[in-house]
């Protein structure tokens, strides 16, 4: 994790890694569904006593409610936000937003997605574009669920101290741990995906071309 977080949104965009970490929180005040046009899955707006498409070119008004969660994860390393977009959520959560939304409000948290809190996974992710030149720490939307392990007895604690990445870590961390390497590319099924809008990232083209990971003596480089 604590590698992760050196990743930079503007130099690795496109680039997709693997890590193994701990869901410690549900990120909070922060909307765990979103509506999404019907017709293209672009962030709807309500205006004017109806739905909007924030889409340039799309007229769709008609929307559903789809999943944006975001997740905060550990490894003991550091701690850094997750986003579970409509299928990987779906994957996890097992109902649909629309069916959560009968019983919850959108600012509370539904016991279905607390339940992830502990839970320990393999994610692939990438990183997402940060609209900011400068942040804390890059945000990483979770591609694909690789491995679940189950509930954890003991969830990772951090001490987190919010300066600007390049900042925090010091030249004997980066020392002490061992370096990214690119992992022999696996030969994945080409999956077909749809093409999305920057809010919608429902992506189910899973082929990794580049992993990285942390390497171990007993781990080898290929898969």
């Amino acid at each position: 994790m604590l590698e992760l977080r050196e990743i930079n949104p503007f130099d690795h965009a496109g680039l997709k890694f693997e890590c193994t970490t701990v869901i410690i929180q549900v990120a909070q005040n922060q909307y765990w569904c979103y509506p999404a046009c019907t017709a293209c899955g672009s962030r709807s707006i309500f205006d004017g006593g109806k739905y909007h498409c924030s889409k340039d070119g799309c007229t769709g008004t008609s929307i559903e409610h789809r999943y944006k969660v975001c997740l905060i994860a550990s490894d003991t390393t550091w701690q850094l936000r997750f986003m579970l977009f409509q299928d990987r959520a779906m994957q996890l959560i097992g109902k649909s937003a629309e069916k959560l939304l009968t019983t919850y409000r959108k600012s509370d948290t539904p016991p279905e997605i607390s339940a992830l809190v502990g839970q320990k996974f393999t994610f692939i992710v990438r990183v997402l574009p940060e609209k900011k030149l400068i942040a804390h720490d890059p945000m990483f939307e979770v591609l694909n669920i690789k491995k679940t392990f189950g509930k954890q007895l003991h969830i990772p604690n951090v001490k987190i101290e919010r300066q600007p990445a390049s900042s925090t870590t010091s030249t004997s961390e980066k020392q002490n741990l061992p370096p990214l390497v690119p992992i022999c590319p696996k030969q994945w099924q080409n999956k077909s995906s749809s093409s999305s809008s920057q809010q919608n990232y429902n992506i189910d083209d899973w082929e990794t071309e580049l992993k990285y990971y942390k390497t171990r003596p007993q781990e080898k480089h290929c898969i």
